[in-house]
């Protein structure tokens, strides 16, 4: 029946053997011009079903729901196609055939999978003996319920072209990309390129490409400080080159990353305008509420999950200040505990990073942010000012990085 209606699928899109219930309606006498119609419909039981381009699959053990119907002819027609099976519906379904009987079409005005997918999907022949291109066309996805792509790394796989344009895609509790456009191909993993917008507003671009756990990403906008702000990470940022990159965990939605971001601004900052009246540093407080602070480089290692961001040995470094973060920020609160080291008058303090960690100056205060983002309580240890270069670690509470 799929060899016959549905042509062009990958020959281990269906696999075994099972049973169905057939009907033909032939034409009234009087009615020759009109053609037969037939429907099926199948429990799918011992039936095995496999989409590679979005990894699904149904295993020929389990069973579901199909029902198709259409029209005889030279080239027959599906009007109606719905499945149902191992977290899949896919509903308003329609098949067309080319002239020469190979795939045009297989249209699904909607398609939920497993909690993570809900978007329409079409499926597009490509000729005789190529795999279809898979497009999704709207609808949203969330990776935090999957590893999209699959987890099978750089093992080979019969994977095809994929076509996405989505209205948003879930990263994480408060972090979304919309407006998503891409291009990738499945076979041998996930790999391709994309274009978004952080939450709606600043654009960024991507690449994909297989890793051991699954899809790594790697990210770059022309606007760093804007990504981290619409992100919702820092409250006021702008400019600056960024490149970030994800390599995905074993557990989905959870990633170990590194961020760097060149030339970026800092304007009216809650916790760093506290944190600045703290240590009475009045010149750095007329910047932040003027143009900003410049910061030259901004870097970071980082482990971020479905739930938080955790930071260890960040930095930045500016004319003015240097600055050093590590801690927990919670994604879905935007609640905040940090510790840190700032170090005023970089350009000359900066000689004691021969001493000290990078981004920290011969002289800093440590200080520790906590609370909202968009206003921290900060707190200033006054004495670590008198303990110079790395032995101020003494002041550092040890703190819980969310482990590997």
């Amino acid at each position: 029946f799929v060899g016959a209606f549905v042509p062009g699928l990958p020959k281990d899109s269906v696999s075994g053997e099972g049973r169905g219930r057939f009907r033909l309606e032939l034409p009234a006498h009087g009615a020759a011009d009109r053609a037969p119609r037939f429907s099926l419909v199948s429990d799918l039981n011992r039936i095995g079903i496999r989409i590679a381009p979005v990894g699904w699959s149904k295993p020929r053990a389990g069973t579901g729901e199909l029902k198709v119907s259409g029209r005889l002819g030279k080239i027959p027609v599906i009007d109606k196609l719905e499945l149902r099976a191992a977290g899949l519906r896919a509903e308003g379904g329609a098949v067309s055939l080319r002239s020469d009987g190979t795939m045009g079409k297989a249209t699904f005005r909607r398609v939920r999978i497993g909690g993570w997918l809900d978007a329409p999907l079409v499926l597009e022949g490509r000729g005789k003996g190529a795999v279809p291109l898979v497009r999704l066309n709207g609808g949203v996805l969330d990776i935090r319920k999957t590893s999209f792509g699959g987890a099978t790394g750089a093992r080979r796989t019969a994977g095809g072209p994929l076509a996405v344009k989505l209205d948003r895609v879930i990263v994480s509790d408060g972090m979304s990309l919309t407006a998503f456009t891409g291009n990738f191909d499945t076979t041998g993993g996930f790999a391709g390129t994309f274009m978004a917008r952080m939450n709606g507003a600043t654009p960024l671009k991507g690449a994909l490409s297989p890793s051991r756990n699954g899809t790594s990403i790697h990210i770059t906008s022309r606007n760093g400080g804007g990504v981290l702000h619409d992100a919702g990470i820092v409250k006021i940022a702008n400019k600056g080159q960024m490149d970030l990159r994800l390599t995905p965990l074993a557990s989905p939605g959870s990633y170990t990353g590194t961020l760097q971001i060149r030339k970026m601004k800092v304007v009216n900052a809650p916790g760093l305008t506290e944190l600045l009246s703290a240590i009475s540093v009045v010149g750095l407080l007329d910047q932040l509420s003027g143009e900003g602070i410049s910061f030259e480089t901004l870097n970071a290692s980082f482990r971020i999950t479905p739930k938080a961001v955790y930071l260890d040995n960040s930095n930045a470094v500016g004319p003015s200040l240097g600055l050093t973060l590590d801690g927990v920020y919670d994604l879905k609160s935007s609640q905040m505990d940090m510790q840190g080291v700032i170090s005023p008058v970089f350009f000359l303090n900066g000689i004691g990073q021969a001493v000290s960690h990078k981004g920290e100056g011969l002289f800093g205060f440590t200080f520790k942010l906590r609370g909202p983002s968009d206003d921290p309580r900060v707190s200033v240890n006054p004495l670590s000012i008198l303990t110079p270069g790395i032995l101020r670690d003494i002041f550092r509470a040890r703190r819980n990085t969310g482990g590997n």
